[in-house]
């Protein structure tokens, strides 16, 4: 019987929450992450506090509390997944041609866009004491990135002909490209033909 000392996340994995009561939980806290980055991206991490989270939710103190311990582990929780999906999306183009390799590597932003726009915004926005937070998912993110990247170069297909400029160039244009398209019904092809026609060799 749970006594109580229980954390939500413990206690929905225990089974002692009823299966109603968790997936209304479940919905708070997805608002919570959801609300949390779209306040972060639109104001900045360092402007917003508990209270405005905990505001934009309509929802009591206590609560957020029961989910996060603070803004910073708020903040762990949106953008650590981003990687973390990242990681997992890329591992599982290992095995397939080079050139289907970059592809899925382009892909990839657009997916997580599509889920997630804010969080992976956010993702690239990070002052430094924010990115210590996630910086070792980062790490893993970019690590599976540049393996599949020297697999691309060795097949000659890298427009630039080096793992470190793409990796740079894909860091820093991705996500500006899918913003720059963002709300235009062809995204899809637009961020894809932009995106192979400044990484992938002619």
């Amino acid at each position: 019987m749970d006594d109580g000392s229980l954390t939500w996340s413990e206690r929905v994995a225990s089974g002692t929450l009823r299966p109603r009561v968790a997936l209304r939980r479940a919905k708070v806290r997805e608002s919570l992450l959801n609300l949390g980055a779209r306040l972060f991206v639109a104001e900045g991490v360092e402007n917003v506090s508990v209270e405005d989270v905990i505001a934009a939710a309509n929802i009591a103190r206590s609560t957020f509390y029961t989910f996060f311990n603070s803004k910073r582990d708020l903040l762990t929780h949106i953008v650590e997944p981003v990687f973390n999906n990242g990681i997992a999306a890329m591992r599982a183009l290992n095995g397939q041609s080079p050139r289907a390799m970059l592809s899925g590597v382009i892909d990839t932003y657009l997916a997580m866009w599509e889920r997630q726009a804010d969080a992976l915004l956010l993702s690239t926005r990070l002052a430094r004491a924010d990115f210590s937070l996630v910086e070792a998912a980062h790490r893993g993110f970019e690590e599976a990135l540049t393996d599949l990247l020297k697999n691309v170069e060795s097949a000659g297909l890298l427009r630039n002909g080096s793992v470190e400029y793409t990796r740079k160039l894909i860091a820093k244009s991705a996500v500006e490209t899918l913003l720059v398209y963002q709300g235009d019904a062809d995204l899809r092809r637009l961020y894809r033909s932009t995106m192979e026609g400044m990484l992938l060799a002619a």
